[in-house]
């Protein structure tokens, strides 16, 4: 296994998860790994649903490296399954739906975030983008019925990657704008009705989000004085869109080819202004910085963080060009004589890049648990309370400062027991962030009183004599009950395609019939 930029993190949210999991704590919002120890609220701000995945793998005793690879396999596994549902969706057809997500699959972008960044989030929200986007169009301009379809995928963005998600909010609104332009027929009932129930079907992890968004002073990002600085030089676009993946070129050429022989059917003018538009927005030419001068526009781009998350995008289109191009192209030849070169083509060229890609990077396994006093933080300490850095963990040389006689102690995760003897009241210092919802107990059940020192690590009062306290994290009440909400719109949604499952089969069955 590579060693990647944003591997450590990813691994340190898989170990917290863990951690938390044997302290008892279910959904996982502070993950106890992070920060020495202290606790991290990576769990609500970043949405680790299939991290639960390795994270149970990792309590069944499977090293913490071997996880994390099984996680990227399942990540590989969805993306291909999903790219074909999607393409094929979109394209109705099988066929056309095979080519794209063998395209899709080895986008250079995607394999970049894999093999190179280490973001498996970002990876994660590409299995589900198609169905996203496509889902979308076909019921605004197909008069579709797969409104469960949008829930289901928008779903999987919002599991996955937020700001994926963002744009593709924006870009289904945008759908919705056009359409209202045009004055055609909107179904304003079930369009409400998808923006409720996915509401709901992940109000566990949005309503928590959105209160600490809101109400806890955390760092969220760094201001960024300007993003179009983040953007791609021409020659990394080539390196990342061509190298990477000369196959989509040759497919986008191929396109071009046959448009210009008249053999294409589909008018594909605007496809090509998207792709080259989408380039562009990906370099440091585009204005990036003139638009975030607009109010509105200025949240979003900065939130955007780097332009390049753009290539998410392109790779679509880029692979709807190159499809149409392979298609038509096997189309007048021979199926089996193209589909052996194109996975020929695949199979060498996929392992030659990342053999060589090894050899600028430093390979690492990592067969044990991480050390549990690596740091790995988001982006400029993202979820830690403002004015907090890294350095708190170093303020304290055990994991509980007081004047009291501790006799025993004992930390999982976000959990610490301990007891002790004082003769008169004092105050101790844990090695816990302070977060909102921590509670404290005696023996008796009786609740102690909370506090916060100057880095903001959790204080707990302790009444003279000799006595055992239990501290924990608790769900508050609301976080509860969006749990359950979000169980039961599951389940309901479930029937809902178990009831139409003969409707939906057909459908599949039958999507190559349709002109």
């Amino acid at each position: 296994m590579m060693y990647m930029q944003d591997m450590l993190f990813h691994m340190n949210r898989i170990e917290g998860i863990k951690e938390s999991l044997l302290a008892g704590q279910f959904p996982v919002r502070i993950q106890g790994y992070q920060m020495d120890g202290y606790g991290y609220a990576a769990g609500v701000f970043y949405p680790g649903l299939f991290l639960y995945f390795p994270a149970v793998l990792r309590l069944l005793g499977i090293p913490v490296g071997l996880s994390y690879n099984l996680f990227i396999l399942f990540i590989q596994v969805l993306t291909a399954g999903f790219a074909y549902y999607a393409f094929t969706l979109f394209f109705r057809s099988h066929k056309m739906g095979a080519v794209a997500a063998s395209l899709y699959v080895l986008c250079g972008y995607r394999l970049y975030n894999i093999f190179i960044r280490g973001d498996v989030g970002e990876a994660a929200a590409m299995a589900f983008l198609p169905l996203a986007l496509f889902s979308v169009y076909d019921v605004l301009y197909r008069n579709s019925s797969r409104w469960w379809l949008v829930i289901l995928s928008y779903t999987g963005l919002l599991e996955t990657h937020l700001l994926t998600s963002m744009v593709c909010i924006i870009y289904a609104f945008v759908l919705l704008g056009i359409r209202a332009i045009q004055r055609r027929e909107i179904f304003w009932k079930k369009i409400f009705s998808v923006l409720g129930i996915t509401f709901l079907l992940n109000a566990w992890f949005l309503i928590p989000f959105l209160d600490f968004y809101f109400h806890v002073a955390v760092n969220i990002q760094a201001s960024l004085t300007s993003i179009q600085e983040k953007g791609h030089s021409l020659l990394e676009v080539v390196w990342l869109l061509a190298v990477w993946h000369t196959g989509l070129i040759f497919g986008m050429a191929l396109c071009g080819y046959y448009q210009r022989k008249h053999e294409l059917t589909v008018p594909l003018r605007k496809w090509w202004a998207a792709a080259f538009l989408l380039v562009w927005m990906v370099t440091y030419w585009f204005p990036w910085d003139l638009f975030s001068r607009i109010p509105f526009l200025s949240t979003v781009i900065q939130t955007l963080q780097y332009p390049w998350r753009m290539y998410e995008y392109a790779a679509i289109v880029f692979t709807c060009l190159a499809a149409w191009g392979l298609f038509t192209w096997a189309e007048r030849k021979n199926w089996k004589e193209c589909s052996a070169v194109v996975c020929l083509y695949a199979a060498v060229f996929f392992a030659i890049q990342i053999y060589t890609t090894g050899f600028w990077i430093s390979t690492k396994e990592y067969n044990e648990p991480l050390p549990s006093d690596y740091i790995a933080l988001g982006f400029a300490y993202d979820y830690l309370p403002r004015g907090v850095d890294d350095r708190m963990a170093k303020q304290m040389s055990g994991k509980l400062d007081t004047t009291a006689d501790i006799q025993d102690i004992r930390k999982i995760g976000t959990t610490m027991d301990f007891s002790y003897a004082s003769d008169a009241d004092a105050e101790a210092t844990a090695a816990l962030t302070c977060y909102p919802g921590y509670q404290a107990v005696d023996e008796q059940g009786n609740p102690l009183t909370l506090g916060e020192d100057e880095w903001h690590r959790l204080t707990v009062q302790l009444p003279a004599g000799s006595h055992w306290v239990h501290i924990s994290y608790e769900e508050k009440p609301g976080y509860l009950a969006a749990d359950g909400i979000s169980v039961l719109t599951l389940f309901g949604l479930a029937g809902y395609i178990y009831r139409r499952r003969k409707a939906i089969q057909e459908d599949w069955r039958n999507i190559d019939r349709v002109s």
